[in-house]
């Protein structure tokens, strides 16, 4: 009985070597297909940890852009700039004061020479400023701008000179890009003619409508456009490119006298100190009232802020906010602080990798 046993006891070990070697081969196995189906989770963990880090980067610019002891103007010369260069791993970058294509109107090409940004052969079809707003009319807007535009302009134009990032200036904005935009926005074609008719009216009568008085002007509207649409300054002096800024002074129907001389002295005042709205004013020499001012002040609506730390890196855009009431807002395109906090919200995040 005893080698009975002996013998029955060493089969069963013998067995259950075979099984603990059938499933160590399984286990192994199943982690291989583990290590192919799922991230490593230190990995994971690891970059997790990562965007954490970038996402503090983004938030940390955004508090010293809205700290900005100036902010009815930005410019170099703020102390942001200085802290991105001192922090390290933080670029930032004006990207509102270009033209948008889904906005401009096609008669800033029309009236400068502007209309060289656009690619040639344009005159076989047409006036290349009518083909841009039926364009509009017939496929919409688009914020990827080489799908959108890539027949219109050429890749180192819409780098240049262009942006998908900006507000529609009432003033300035194309009327049909207007009609387009209203109706996106309230999902009522007919509503949408009957405020095209308003604008349409508005143009007849060379009105501007100043930026206290949008509320009024826009009526029950008002909630559903602002602040896409609004009656601010769309291009910030200290950063546009500067054939749009000598073009825009030398527009015929301004009348700036001595149009290209006051453009120099505006980009030398640029290189070395930070413009106000009035010494912008002082420059140009036109009432703030006028309508280049709809097109030219001292604010960046839309900035592009890049994080990077070794082996990735996350590209964000900022948008500055205006004031929930434009009454807050001043003539001059400036949010008096004291009853306007300056906010900045993320509209746009991309990792790397």
């Amino acid at each position: 009985m005893k080698r009975a046993r002996s013998r029955e006891t060493g089969s069963i070990a013998v067995n259950l070597l075979i099984i603990i070697s059938f499933l160590s081969v399984a286990a192994a196995g199943l982690l291989v297909l583990l290590d192919r189906w799922f991230p490593d989770a230190a990995s994971q963990r690891s970059r997790l940890e990562i965007r954490a880090k970038l996402d503090g980067m983004i938030e940390e610019s955004a508090a010293h852009l809205a700290a900005d002891p100036t902010p009815e103007s930005d410019s170099p010369a703020d102390p942001v700039w200085d802290w991105a260069r001192s922090a390290g791993g933080i670029t930032i970058e004006d990207v509102s004061s270009r033209i948008d294509p889904n906005w401009v109107r096609k008669s800033l090409f029309e009236k400068t020479r502007l209309d060289r940004l656009f690619s040639p052969g344009f005159e076989v079809v047409g006036p290349p400023g009518d083909y841009l707003q039926q364009l509009r009319e017939d496929h919409g807007f688009s914020a990827d701008l080489a799908a959108g535009y890539h027949m219109l302009f050429s890749p180192q134009v819409l780098a240049a000179y262009m942006t998908p990032w900006a507000y529609a200036n009432i003033n300035v904005t194309d009327e049909f890009s207007l009609r387009k935009l209203y109706e996106i926005r309230s999902g009522d074609a007919a509503a949408a003619d009957t405020f095209h008719t308003r604008i349409q009216q508005l143009l007849q009568e060379k009105g501007i409508v100043q930026e206290k008085d949008l509320r009024s002007f826009l009526g029950a509207d008002f909630d559903r456009l602002y602040p896409a649409v609004n009656a601010l300054p769309a291009w910030n002096v200290h950063f546009l490119p500067q054939l749009i800024l000598r073009e825009l002074l030398r527009y015929p129907d301004y009348g700036i006298k001595n149009a290209d001389a006051k453009t120099e002295q505006l980009l030398a005042l640029r290189r070395s100190v930070e413009l106000s709205p009035a010494d912008l004013r002082s420059v140009i020499g036109l009432p703030q009232e006028h309508v280049i001012y709809q097109y030219l002040g001292t604010t960046t609506w839309f900035f592009r802020v890049t994080a990077s730390l070794p082996g990735a890196s996350l590209t964000a855009v900022l948008c500055r906010l205006p004031p929930d009431d434009p009454a807050l807002q001043s003539t001059s395109g400036a949010a008096d602080r004291t009853t306007a906090q300056v906010r900045f919200r993320v509209v746009s995040r991309r990792y790397s990798p």
